[in-house]
């Protein structure tokens, strides 16, 4: 037993000074190299906007978020549709989503409004889209060309955009 501890006492003492003698070697080492030439950084990518609509489904996070915090049953909601964000000339936002949720009796219903986001990304407000029926709102992007569009509802109460020339 006492030769064990004593052998176990021997070996962790020779780890150890072995250790210290490589940090000095390699330390020493390193004064003596030359700097690598550093690597060219990777190509950047233009960032997105704050609000934009997801390549996989078109929904906008910042109105799923807000959806699962105010719906009676968040869990209950599937989105049937969403609309392309058009950013607006006071530099805000507005996306129309259509849903269907669980209301308090426990029903589906469908609902379709249009969100208004600030700058930010904050939902700020949503209506049926009568703010922006008839309106010209700037959907063109910093590196893009100039595109005026119009907004209006048919009578079935769908709203559309179109390009305004």
């Amino acid at each position: 037993m006492l030769v064990s501890f004593c052998c176990l006492c021997l070996f962790i003492l020779l780890a150890i000074g072995s250790t210290e003698n490589r940090n000095r070697t390699s330390a020493s080492s390193v004064k003596n190299v030359q700097k690598e030439p550093e690597k060219p950084s990777m190509p950047t990518t233009t960032p997105l906007p704050v609000v934009y609509n997801s390549a996989w489904d078109a929904s906008v996070r910042q109105v799923k978020s807000y959806l699962s915090k105010n719906l009676k049953d968040p869990d209950s909601v599937q989105y049937i549709e969403w609309s392309k964000v058009i950013e607006l000339t006071d530099g805000g936002f507005a996306v129309r989503c259509k849903y269907r949720a669980k209301n308090s009796f426990g029903g589906y219903v469908v609902e379709e409004y249009v969100y208004y986001l600030d700058r930010d990304g904050n939902v700020v407000s949503f209506d049926n889209g009568s703010a922006l029926q008839g309106k010209v709102v700037d959907t063109s992007s910093d590196d893009g060309p100039k595109v005026k569009t119009e907004t209006w509802k048919d009578d079935q109460g769908n709203l559309h955009v179109r390009t305004v020339k």
